[in-house]
């Protein structure tokens, strides 16, 4: 007979199941996968907090499972093309996304797409200097993942080619 050496193992309760139809989705309906995915995170993220599961400091957002597996923060860094103001922000998010173009759908790296997704690109964005007073201007704007997620969701968004199909990898 082996001696237990004093571990208990307590089974946590399961959390409930996640109803299809609460994340927005009905049958016979066609949408993309990273918004389902998405989706699905966030109701396992409320699901994770309704049940006690989340720890947070005071006056901090809960951080779950959930967010240690697959949330990342991203630095948008835009420069007003009208004024010169600079912004800098941070967002949080579950999936990076990248596209691919006509051009490079033969011979491309998820690497060199996530560079690509990575440069400056030119946005219309609204800009609240005193100078563009809130209008909507063209932006340089450029995104950087400034935390890596555990597991990395990455939503290759092929677009439409120039005979009106989606591009194939």
């Amino acid at each position: 007979m082996r001696k237990q050496f004093g571990v208990a193992v307590i089974p946590a309760p399961a959390l409930p199941a996640v109803d299809v139809q609460q994340l927005g989705f009905r049958f016979g309906q066609q949408r993309s996968a990273a918004t389902y995915i998405g989706r699905m995170l966030e109701a396992l993220r409320a699901r994770e907090i309704a049940c006690g599961r989340a720890g947070s400091l005071a006056g901090e957002q809960p951080v779950t499972h959930v967010d240690r597996l697959f949330r990342f923060q991203v630095e948008v860094r835009s420069v007003c093309g009208t004024c010169g103001q600079r912004c800098v922000r941070f967002e949080a998010d579950w999936c990076w996304r990248v596209v691919v173009d006509d051009t490079a759908a033969v011979d491309v790296t998820v690497g060199e797409l996530f560079l690509r997704s990575c440069a400056v690109e030119a946005r219309g964005e609204v800009c609240r200097s005193e100078i563009c007073a809130g209008a909507l201007q063209e932006h340089r704007v450029q995104r950087q993942m400034v935390s890596p997620p555990n597991v990395m969701l990455l939503h290759v968004d092929r677009g439409v080619g120039a005979e009106g199909n989606m591009l194939s990898l």
